[in-house]
């Protein structure tokens, strides 16, 4: 027998569970040889089987040697490594947010991820559907947004080596818009020590829907609180000079 010039796998890097060919190339059988394959060493591993190919299933990268063995003798050994890839796990972002529309989303980080970060995504439909790649973040563990003026969701997908892609939990970045609607009715015109009538204010709209109230006051310089006065709307008691109020949400 001569000597194998190589040995080769059919796929050099596979996913944890999966399998692969491994091949030898060259060299020449003698009278009663076979090609033998070890792992561990040349000769003084383990053997695993016999033949030009064998189907090899690793669970961590290793080498395996393939020589010629027959009546004879034995030939060098020739080696090929198949490396063996975990596979890609998503990670997690962390919670929920909720900001102000126009604002960013603030830091989102990654943790927990096996695997490179192929692209961030994001999605104003669901958090399962809709998801589209942010450009320029592949490589990041971190990523702050843009401005949002609409609810969004933020996914990561994760890839290690030749394993199939991973997602991350998608987190939801809630984007509440301005407080409108906020007025209070109305000027009015009363005699000094009365009470003027409820002043009544408008049913907000914006914001998360649930709304507190702090109606002020002045007569001169700036508004200050007025006590306990945290209703939609306010009764004012008598005055005795001109009053403003104003009322903020």
């Amino acid at each position: 027998s001569t000597n194998p010039t190589s040995a080769n796998a059919a796929s050099p890097s596979i996913c944890l569970g999966g399998n692969t060919n491994i091949s030898v190339s060259g060299g020449f059988l003698g009278t009663g040889a076979s090609w033998k394959w070890y792992l561990g060493g040349c000769g003084n591993g383990q053997s695993i089987g016999t033949g030009a190919t064998i189907n090899v299933n690793p669970t961590q990268t290793t080498t395996f040697y393939v020589r010629a063995e027959g009546d004879c003798g034995t030939t060098n050994c020739a080696s090929v490594q198949v490396v063996v890839n975990p596979p890609s796990v998503g990670g997690v972002l962390a919670e929920n947010r909720t900001i102000c529309s126009g604002s960013n989303s603030g830091l989102l980080s990654l943790t927990g991820n096996t695997g490179t970060v192929q692209r961030w995504e994001s999605s104003t439909t669901s958090a399962v559907a809709g998801f589209s790649s942010i450009s320029n973040t592949a490589g990041l563990t971190s990523f702050t947004s843009g401005a949002l003026t609409q609810d969004t969701w933020f996914r990561v997908v994760v890839k290690s080596g030749v394993c199939a892609e991973a997602n991350s939990n998608a987190i939801k970045i809630t984007v509440q818009q301005p407080i409108s609607n906020n007025t209070i009715a109305a000027d009015q015109t009363i005699c000094s020590g009365y009470a003027p009538n409820s002043l009544t204010g408008s049913t907000p709209s914006g914001g998360s829907g649930s709304y507190s109230y702090q109606w002020k006051w002045k007569t001169t310089g700036s508004f200050t609180n007025i006590s306990a006065a945290t209703n939609k709307d306010y009764a004012p008691g008598s005055l005795i000079q001109t009053a403003y109020f104003q009322r903020i949400v």
